[in-house]
Parts: structure tokens; sequence; C-alpha cells
């Protein structure tokens, strides 16, 4: 993710522990992926088109707190185009 965010010419600043504390969620490990360090290395070429490039949302409430900004959005869901069913023939053609 710092990479992305230094990426976009964006800064990353974190307070002092006296101002602010960081936590990670607690989550269930997951085996790591094989080819993750080729996937790190080449991840500047897929910035701009994986991820949530496509989100569409709307904001409904905005609070500015002393440390922080609370934003609640309504995500809007992605409307994926119908496939085609092909049937085949009886004819064999």
């Amino acid at each position: 993710m710092s990479n992305r965010i230094r990426h976009h010419g964006l800064k990353i600043s974190r307070y002092s522990p006296k101002i602010a504390r960081y936590t990670m969620l607690k989550h269930k490990k997951d085996d790591p992926n094989p080819d993750r360090y080729n996937k790190l290395y080449k991840g500047k070429s897929r910035f701009k088109k994986d991820g949530l490039s496509n989100l569409k949302y709307t904001r409904v409430d905005l609070v500015l707190k002393r440390l922080y900004t609370w934003v609640l959005v309504e995500v809007e869901p992605i409307k994926y185009p119908a496939k085609s069913i092909v049937q085949p023939s009886l004819d064999g053609n």
C-alpha cells in the first residue's frame, strides 16, 4: 500500500506514539503466495487497472475530528455485462 501512495505523489505521515497509536486488525494468516515478490516488483504497472479503480460511491456523511476524518459512504454495486450463452445447434453446424 505504501508503494501505491508514494507512486501517486502522496506522503505518509505518522504521529508519535504520544499522539496516536496504530494497530493492525487481527486476522488468520494465509499461506504466502509463492509469486508475491514478483507481484510487488511489478506492482507499478498494475496500479491504474487493479484494485478499486472502478468503485462508485456516494458520500453520506463527513465528520471532522481532531485526529481523523470520519467518512460514511454508500457503495454502489458493480454492474457486470450479461454474458451471452451460445446454444449448440442440433444439426452439428
